[in-house]
């Protein structure tokens, strides 16, 4: 199943040793399941484990990147001194050779190259650099007519700016943050149960439920069936190019994925998290207790497990397809690869080319490796296999496997896990075949009408699961089936309607690109002291008391439609 899994998602053959590491794979799933149930009959939360495990790997993280700051230090003091003691013997050879006027080397269509001299911190490096405008000593040396090396630079066409960035995906993961905190904030009014958030009011399950806190959780059961596959889908798009820009280094690839989701990941568990609880405590009259916990970090624990999965089933000699290989690839969109939304640095598209000898020849050794062109998947596979089987039916046994509802601190229902890993795998295949760089529209196999139709039939239909089979005998079932094609349609409907109508950039919405990773990060601890505030002030103002039992974080005080509507 695993093996045909991979295939069907990235529609190619896999060859039998990658078999053997999907099979290590799903034993280490089972083997996590079976830690998990240990866990859970000793009474620890099986996140508990995650954030120590990634503690663990920031600490060797810090110590490694401190011994290679000592031998950066070292390094460039030998190489500062060397190069004062040769200063005087070399410089009128030097400048001999080498002027310091700026010179550029043509191609045959009057495009200009350059070579730029670019240090890793692992030493310096000679990079090309095709669309760099900046001259070097190197490119002189190609430019003059005495320097006859046999190196030469790809020359590549300067990207358009619509070229050179997804804005749509910038825009979209805005849209995803702000959809979390929404759902977040209605999960302290009931809609997530009683169990489901800090600190709230209007405990679904108990006799506060109101017409409001109804359509809430209706709102937070639409959501959770697709908003975070999203995310990892984005997550997905970027993880291929940042890897390809390490060098196909796993070491150097998982170092960066440290620095970038389990740094701030771990501070947050021990911190942000923490203090939410300990305030959700205080604020019921309850005895205080520090507990680190993953919270609303479990994405940026489980990404950082998807890339780790992608680096030992990445072929480090494939080479991309022609109409998505660029020799240079832009930094890739933080916030997509640890949440969602982060800096104009990153997040560049891939070009194509007009290419000179050395690449047309990789092309051809692409066009060699590349049996079989992508595909847009049809309407029928789309819903059938994808919908039904992977986020339906595999999905559903899943949570039917681990019994509860978090699983090393990932919310299993809908829309999670199989959904999860169906969209981070989609997300590279569309990076690799280049799906986002065409009109998705296009890419149906049925009009965009019938389109979005058929998605609006699925979202009545999760609405109607919702209200009139919640908590049946059948709602699992039934949900699950429902659920699957709709977290993959609503995923792509998002996709085409962002690529359409939100493909720009203002200076807002890079502001809120810019914040929207640590919005992300201290949301939960934000709304849980609003949250304390509004009942406080409603204690203080009403006759009526918001009062907690024991063992729920959320309050069955009925505090009708009006006062939670003015409170969410």
């Amino acid at each position: 199943m695993s093996c045909d899994f991979v295939s069907c998602c990235f529609r190619i053959n896999v060859p039998i040793e990658k078999c053997r590491t999907i099979g290590n794979w799903v034993g280490a799933f089972v083997a996590a399941l079976i830690l998990h149930y240990i866990l859970l009959i000793l009474g620890i939360p099986s996140d508990l484990l995650l954030v120590v495990v990634a503690t663990g790997k920031v600490v060797q993280w810090a110590l490694n990147s401190k011994a290679d700051d000592g031998y950066n230090n070292v390094i460039q003091a030998e190489a500062g001194v060397t190069s004062f003691a040769e200063n005087g013997s070399s410089s009128n050879d030097h400048n001999s050779d080498v002027s310091t006027t700026p010179h550029t080397n043509q191609n045959a269509g009057g495009s200009t190259s350059t070579i730029l001299m670019m240090e890793e911190s692992t030493g310096p490096s000679l990079v090309a650099d095709p669309y760099d405008t900046s001259t070097s000593s190197l490119s002189q040396q190609q430019g003059d007519s005495h320097h006859n090396s046999p190196m030469t630079t790809p020359i590549l066409p300067r990207p358009s700016a619509q070229q050179q960035r997804y804005y749509f995906l910038d825009n979209l993961k805005i849209f995803l943050t702000a959809l979390v905190l929404t759902h977040h904030v209605s999960c302290a009014f009931g809609a997530c149960g009683s169990a489901g958030w800090y600190l709230g009011v209007g405990d679904d399950d108990n006799d506060a439920v109101t017409a409001f806190s109804e359509a809430l959780k209706i709102f937070t059961l639409m959501n959770q069936g697709y908003f975070m596959t999203l995310f990892f889908l984005i997550s997905g798009f970027f993880t291929a190019s940042s890897y390809d820009r390490k060098g196909k280094s796993s070491a150097m690839f998982l170092q960066d994925k440290v620095k970038r989701l389990l740094v701030p990941a771990v501070v947050c568990s021990y911190t942000a998290n923490p203090l939410a609880l300990l305030l959700s405590q205080w604020s019921r009259d309850q005895s205080l207790f520090y507990f680190p916990h993953a919270g609303a970090c479990w994405y940026l624990y489980w990404l950082y497990i998807f890339c780790f999965a992608y680096t030992t089933l990445a072929d480090e000699k494939a080479v991309q397809i022609p109409s998505v290989t660029s020799a240079a690839n832009g930094q890739d969109n933080v916030i997509a690869e640890e949440q969602g939304v982060r800096d104009d640095d990153f997040n560049q598209q891939q070009s194509s080319a007009s290419l000179s000898s050395p690449v047309e020849e990789h092309v051809a050794a692409a066009d060699a490796s590349s049996s079989q062109l992508f595909q847009f998947p049809s309407t029928t596979t789309r819903m059938v296999k994808y919908g039904l089987l992977f986020c339906g039916f595999y999905m559903l046994i899943v949570a039917i496997l681990t019994g509860v509802h978090t699983f090393y601190g990932m919310p299993i229902f809908i829309g999670s896990f199989v959904n999860d890993i169906v969209m981070f795998t989609a997300g590279i295949t569309a990076k690799q075949y280049g799906v986002f760089d065409r009109s998705i529209a296009e890419q149906l196999d049925v009009s965009l009408t019938c389109f979005r139709s058929i998605v609006a039939i699925e979202i009545a239909a999760m609405i109607i699961v919702g209200i009139f089979l919640m908590w049946s005998p059948i709602w699992y079932l039934v949900l699950g089936l429902v659920a699957g094609p709709y977290c993959v349609d609503m995923n792509l409907a998002l996709l085409q309607i962002f690529q359409v109508t939100a493909d720009s950039v203002s200076s807002l919405s890079r502001k809120l690109a810019k914040a929207a990773y640590t919005v992300y990060l201290i949301h939960p601890l934000i709304i849980v002291c609003v949250t304390a505030v509004y009942i406080e002030a409603y204690n203080a103002l009403d006759g009526i008391q918001i009062e907690f039992d024991d063992d729920s974080p959320v309050s069955p005080t009925n505090i009708g439609n009006r006062d939670m509507a003015m409170g969410w």
